[in-house]
């Protein structure tokens, strides 16, 4: 039986006052990690599983491997510009430069 081709894809947004509450729901030591989720769209695996040297903060890209990515396809994703300073960038207690 052949496969027929679906198209999935939806684009959804959280509305500001929503997104607010619901960080604000969570408890501190999760939202820096949901906040990088919120803000690039990816899979929860490629945010927990991110490595510092992913992030270059002077050019503000994270740049994910195609073999540390469940789709196997190479990732490059351009920070929001107010995210940038955000101390998510700087997050050497979350993410392993070993892995």
């Amino acid at each position: 039986v052949p496969c027929l081709m679906e198209d999935n894809r939806r684009t959804t947004y959280l509305p500001k006052e929503k997104e607010e509450l619901f960080l604000s729901l969570l408890p501190e030591t999760v939202r820096d990690i949901v906040m990088l989720d919120l803000s690039t769209g990816l899979r929860v695996g490629n945010v927990l599983h991110a490595r510092k040297s992913e992030f270059n903060i002077e050019d503000g890209y994270w740049t994910i491997l195609k073999k540390h990515n469940k789709g196997k396809k190479y990732i490059r994703i351009k920070a929001i510009p107010s995210c940038l300073s955000h101390p998510i960038w700087r997050m050497p207690t979350i993410l392993s430069s070993a892995r």
